[in-house]
């Protein structure tokens, strides 16, 4: 049984409705009769669909009663109307109804027009629902993402890099042992210890950018200058900062979330972009975290970004998108050919 009120101003034709839709096997909740007194009961009974009626008596008619029950709740309308007004049904449109009946009704047409309306809510349904679990499946995966990280961050940190280090003292050890009249055998272990200290240099870039520690360590608006200090060390680029004291506004997961954005935002500049210049802005505006990143690039169709064939770049902008989702924020993205590109996300603090 579906609970269905019928909204109409002739109470002869309403009860008639109201007997119709009961020997289909409808539920009738209710029968209004002005666009008052549907809003009234809509939001009192809550039913799953309203039959309603376009002409109505009073202040509101049927398409200004809706619009207002619409607002406060979630539910489906049929409008019903022999007055075919072309004003009437372009305000009816824009309100996307779940359908409409013409008079002169016939049974076969309103059956037809409630089905489909029911129909279509289900669906609706049961797309949210699934949207929901997607959702939560992509925080799981981001929480589960973040963990391997810090795992394999930990173990080339402490494992790789204390075998590198004992590797680096016993070639040490070695040249210390080595004549005095081998002085190419001096210099083979030389630059076997310089190797080895650049292998160690790029562990520990790795290890850095699988985990933020610096960001538990000295906070997320220090992490955020660190990350593009070393970003600058090996990319001919020049930048402008203005980076606020935000440390205190969000929770170590927030943070860590901001971070990843920020990061892969300066990835796509570097990898694609091309640009000679990367402004960056992070501050604190009311009760939003506003940060905003900027290059004189080359530009990209955002659509085409967005929509790419499983391009890195695509892929770049969906997670960040979905970063930004999860903590609640938007994201706006502004691009042209040759005008280059910038990315601007807006996050609710939640201290």
């Amino acid at each position: 049984m579906h609970g269905i009120m019928v909204v109409k101003d002739e109470i002869v034709l309403a009860m008639n409705l109201e007997e119709l839709l009961m020997s289909m096997g409808y539920e009738v909740v209710g029968v209004a009769y002005s666009g008052e007194q549907a809003m009234e009961m809509a939001l009192d009974l809550r039913p799953e669909l309203i039959l309603m009626d376009i002409v109505l008596p009073g202040e509101l008619d049927g398409i200004a009663a809706a619009e207002k029950i619409m607002s406060e709740i979630d539910i489906s309308v049929v409008f019903m109307t022999d007055f075919l007004n072309k004003g009437f049904l372009e305000r009816a449109k824009r309100l996307e109804p779940s359908g409409y009946i013409l008079k002169p009704f016939n049974d076969a047409q309103i059956e037809a027009a409630i089905e489909i309306a029911l129909q279509r809510r289900e669906m609706e349904k049961d797309l949210l629902e699934s949207e929901k679990r997607l959702r939560q499946l992509s925080s799981h995966l981001m929480e589960t993402q973040e963990r391997e990280r810090r795992r394999i961050s930990l173990e080339l940190h402490d494992e790789l890099g204390q075998a590198l280090t004992v590797l680096k003292l016993k070639l040490s050890g070695v040249d210390r042992k080595l004549p005095e009249d081998r002085p190419e055998l001096r210099e083979d272990c030389e630059e076997l210890r310089q190797y080895v200290d650049q292998i160690i240099g790029k562990v520990r870039r790795l290890s850095h950018g699988l985990t933020p520690s610096n960001i538990e360590d000295l906070g997320l608006s220090a992490a955020l200058s660190l990350l593009l200090e070393d970003l600058t060390k090996h990319v001919s680029i020049e930048t402008k900062t203005e980076i606020g004291e935000v440390n205190h506004l969000f929770s170590l997961e927030a943070q860590i979330n901001i971070y990843r954005i920020f990061q892969e935002a300066l990835t796509n500049v570097v990898k694609h972009a091309q640009a000679s210049l990367i402004s960056i802005v992070v501050k604190e505006f009311k009760d939003t975290l506003t940060l905003a990143v900027e290059d004189d690039g080359n530009g990209f169709e955002v659509k085409k970004g967005k929509k790419g064939k499983s391009t890195k770049r695509g892929l770049g902008l969906t997670a960040m998108e979905e970063r930004v989702r999860l903590l609640g924020g938007s994201m706006d993205i502004w691009s042209r050919k040759g005008k280059g590109t910038r990315l601007t996300f807006s996050v609710p603090i939640t201290e």
